[in-house]
């Protein structure tokens, strides 16, 4: 399984329904919750579906610039704990720099987000779900 969405604010949905496909493509099952939905109701989402990938995109300006980075992290580390991966993307996902922080992946282009979900197939961690590949 696989969850993602774009931050509330911002009201772009094509990116999200493009990672959504990027994935299925790759194997998974994916719940795009769509444009403007709160990071909260995203953890949740991970954790009603047991997800084992996780998708942010952030392509409004404000939204990037409202302090998010405290956010994703705190996220990533409450995903890894129950084996889940983030990869946050996105025309401003520069802006957020967590690209050297420990449990989030940047995924500037598609490519990078197949790459990940396809890493983790032949892991094996798609498969096991969140409960099989806790930190």
């Amino acid at each position: 399984m696989a969850v993602g969405c774009a931050p509330s604010g911002d009201s772009y949905v094509l990116p999200s329904l493009a990672a959504a496909t990027v994935v299925e493509d790759e194997g998974f099952r994916a719940v795009n919750l769509g444009p403007h939905t709160p990071l909260e109701t995203l953890a949740t989402g991970v954790s009603a579906f047991k997800a084992s990938l996780v998708w942010i995109c952030f392509t409004s300006v404000d939204r990037a610039r409202r302090g998010v980075r405290r956010e994703i992290l705190k996220l990533a580390a409450r995903f890894s704990r129950v084996g889940a991966v983030l990869v946050v993307g996105g025309r401003q996902v520069d802006r957020l720099t967590p690209s050297h922080e420990k449990g989030v992946s940047v995924g500037h282009p598609m490519a990078e987000l197949r790459a990940v979900a396809r890493g983790l197939v032949l892991s094996g961690n798609a498969a096991r779900g969140a409960e099989g590949s806790r930190a």
